[in-house]
């Protein structure tokens, strides 16, 4: 927030905040939302906004990661300790996430 002069912030957790979460955000300007709050602020929005919204967040390919270096989509690879998410742009760039169910 600093580094971008902004006043204030709103951060969202779907499981909820705890004391120390709560306390910080008091004393930094950030409104905490939780799920239940975010989605209850969803459905008070006419149906073709929440419409427009939900296309908005599912637009394009979000299965697949991006990734974190050079934020291009990653590539399924196989490696010698199972599956995992690479760069495209390998060997240029090594970047590479765990792919969930695949042991390490």
């Amino acid at each position: 927030m600093a580094h971008e002069r902004v006043d204030k912030a709103f951060f969202m957790e779907p499981n909820g905040f705890t004391d120390e979460a709560r306390a910080f955000a008091a004393d930094n300007r950030i409104t905490l939302l939780d799920g239940r709050r975010f989605l209850a602020m969803l459905e008070r929005l006419p149906e073709a906004l929440r419409r427009q919204l939900l296309d908005f967040a599912t637009e394009g390919d979000w299965t697949t990661p991006t990734c974190p270096s050079c934020g291009v989509k990653m590539a399924a690879r196989d490696g010698t300790h199972g599956r995992f998410w690479g760069c495209v742009r390998f060997p240029k760039c090594r970047a590479t996430l765990q792919m969930r169910g695949s042991t390490a």
